[in-house]
This record gives C-alpha cells, sequence and structure tokens, in this order.
C-alpha cells in the first residue's frame, strides 16, 4: 500500500496555512472597511430620518383632520337643508388635499454658499448657477439680473474697508459672517446686516496674520489657512490658540495653504496648494491622511457633501470629486 510523501505532505499544509491567514487578513481587513462605511451611511441615514420625521408627523395629522372631515361631510349629505354648509365643506377638502399632496415628498433644505471675488461678496441662494451678489464696495457696475442685498464697506484699510478678500464663511450660530481681509492682513466679522463687529490676526505676536487665504469654523474655533504656510486657530473672539504645521512638502507641512473645511467627524481637509495636495489631520491636528497628488495642481478650495469631496483646482480650471476612499471620480472642466 503506498504510503503519502511527508516533505509534500508538509509543504501542502504549509500552503493552505499561508492561504488560510492571507484569506483571514483580507477578510478582517474587509469588514474595517465595511465598519467605516456603515458609520458614513448610519450618519447619513439619520439626516434623512430627521428631515422626514417632522414631515410625517404634519403628514399623521393632516390624515387625522381629514378623517374627521369626511365623517362630518357623511353627516351633512344626510341633511338635504344644510347644502349650503355642504358646498363650503367641499372646498376646505379640496383645499385640504392639495395641502396633503405638497406635503408627502420632503423638500431639500435651501443651502447658502459665500464666495469672495475682488471685494464683492457672492451669495448663491437660488438654484445652481444663480448668484446673487451683496455688495462690499460700492465702485461696483452692477449688470442686469444682479440685485445688491447690502452695502457693507469700502474698499480700504481701514476698520470697514475690504482689500482683496479670498474667503468668506457664515457662523450658523449667530449668523456673523467672518471674511478673510487678506490683503489688509486681518479677519474680519460682521454681523447678518453688515454691521462690521470687531476684527483680528492684526496684532504682533505669534497670532498674526500673513495674507490668510481659507477659513472654517468648527465648534469654538475659527482655523486660518496662510499664504506663509501654516494654520492659524483662534477662539471665535479671535484670541489666538495656536499654529498649526511648518513649512514644507512632508506629514503636517504646508505650502501655500488656501480653503479649508471640517468634515462631521471633526476631521480637517486642508488645500495644500503648493503640494498639489488635500492633507487631512483629525480634530486633535494629528495628520490623517492625504490625496490627490496625481490630479491636483494648485488646489484653491475644498468642500464636503454626503457622497463626494469636491476640490476647485486653479491651474488646472476645473472641479474634481473624490469619493471617501479619496479616489478620482469625475473632473468638470470650468467654462
Amino acid at each position: 500500500m503506498a504510503t503519502a510523501d511527508p516533505i509534500v505532505e508538509d509543504n501542502y499544509e504549509l500552503e493552505l496555512s499561508r492561504v488560510r491567514n492571507k484569506i483571514i487578513t483580507t477578510f478582517r481587513e474587509f469588514s474595517e472597511c465595511l465598519k467605516e462605511r456603515e458609520q458614513v451611511l448610519l450618519k447619513e441615514l439619520d439626516d434623512v430620518l430627521g428631515c422626514y420625521h417632522s414631515y410625517k408627523l404634519k403628514i399623521e395629522k393632516m390624515r387625522e383632520k381629514k378623517t374627521a372631515l369626511e365623517h362630518t361631510k357623511s353627516l351633512i349629505t344626510q341633511q338635504p337643508n344644510l347644502s349650503p354648509i355642504q358646498n363650503i365643506h367641499e372646498e376646505f377638502m379640496a383645499r385640504l388635499n392639495t395641502e396633503l399632496e405638497a406635503i408627502k415628498t420632503p423638500k431639500q433644505p435651501q443651502m447658502r454658499y459665500f464666495v469672495c471675488n475682488n471685494n464683492i461678496l457672492l451669495d448663491e441662494v437660488k438654484k445652481l448657477g444663480e448668484l446673487v451678489e451683496r455688495e462690499l464696495t460700492s465702485k461696483v457696475d452692477y449688470k442686469s439680473k444682479i440685485n445688491p442685498v447690502v452695502s457693507v464697506c469700502d474698499y480700504g484699510t481701514e476698520l470697514y474697508n475690504l482689500n482683496g478678500p479670498r474667503a468668506v464663511i457664515v457662523d450658523n450660530a449667530t449668523g456673523n459672517i467672518i471674511v478673510a481681509d487678506t490683503l489688509n492682513n486681518c479677519v474680519k466679522v460682521f454681523d447678518d446686516s453688515g454691521k462690521i463687529m470687531y476684527k483680528f490676526g492684526d496684532v504682533e505676536g505669534e497670532g498674526k496674520m500673513s495674507w490668510p487665504q481659507g477659513i472654517s469654523i468648527y465648534g469654538n474655533n475659527i482655523l486660518v489657512s496662510q499664504a506663509s504656510s501654516f494654520i492659524l486657530n483662534y477662539q471665535l473672539d479671535g484670541k489666538f490658540i495656536s499654529r498649526i504645521g511648518i513649512p514644507g512638502k512632508g506629514k503636517l507641512e504646508f505650502n501655500d495653504p488656501r480653503g479649508l473645511t471640517f468634515d462631521h467627524n471633526g476631521d480637517l481637509y486642508i488645500c495644500d496648494s503648493g503640494n498639489n495636495r488635500i492633507q487631512i489631520l483629525s480634530k486633535e491636528f494629528v495628520f490623517k491622511d492625504e490625496f490627490g497628488q496625481n490630479s491636483l495642481k494648485n488646489p484653491w478650495d475644498v468642500k464636503l457633501t454626503r457622497r463626494y469631496i469636491y476640490v476647485l483646482d486653479e491651474s488646472n480650471p476645473c472641479l474634481h470629486l473624490f469619493n471617501y476612499d479619496l479616489i478620482l471620480q469625475k473632473s468638470v472642466l470650468a467654462r
């Protein structure tokens, strides 16, 4: 009777063990990937359910009212001498049905985007592609279809002036408009009517600004990117906290950083423009990842949605769409 070769049998067991370990490792990596994706999807689901829940409650109340009115209508129709009341009732029922149909589909909340363009604050409040300008200088020749909302200030170097602003955001908690007054080397804060409240960053010291180019708010902090290749961290009242990064090409090193934004986890996305990449830092400002080195050329700004990371490229005049695996999905050329 033939016996198995012990050497061949050992090699077989060794190869089987190696394959088994590789499968286990791959499965674990895949499981981790699924968990991360699950967290993103759960956050998106919470947002959708939160929006839909209020509409559902409203629909239920409308349906209860409709049921009660239909019962009343059946009672009215049994009394011929009440026909005038029946006519009024039917008119009301028709209006109620119209309202009920109108609220069946939740509407997408209106979003507002602000950008600066040569001392002009642009407020995108209509459908995609339509801009309404908020005038920050009185020396602008507005074309048709452009409606100034409020006059804020003139060009110049004084407190009420702006000089080459490159970024603007709105503090959702207060409604204040925060502008990077780039050539005046400071950040200015206006109330929602356009009245100047205060400025910061132009005082000598570690928190002094040099060409602020990007702004983002997270919690009680406001971060400002500097052309001098680092990020400054302030309190919302303008008190300096810390400096983030140094000039260079490595991790947590910057070359002409510009637009920056936070995601819902507190991770910070920074356009490291001179290094042709986006750097991602944790909310503790520790390096996490980077992307775009093979597709970006002087990225100017970055914005996030549930599905995509949008990056506006300056030297390649286009908009890049990355997924959250940091893989480029699409590039749209500027026209």
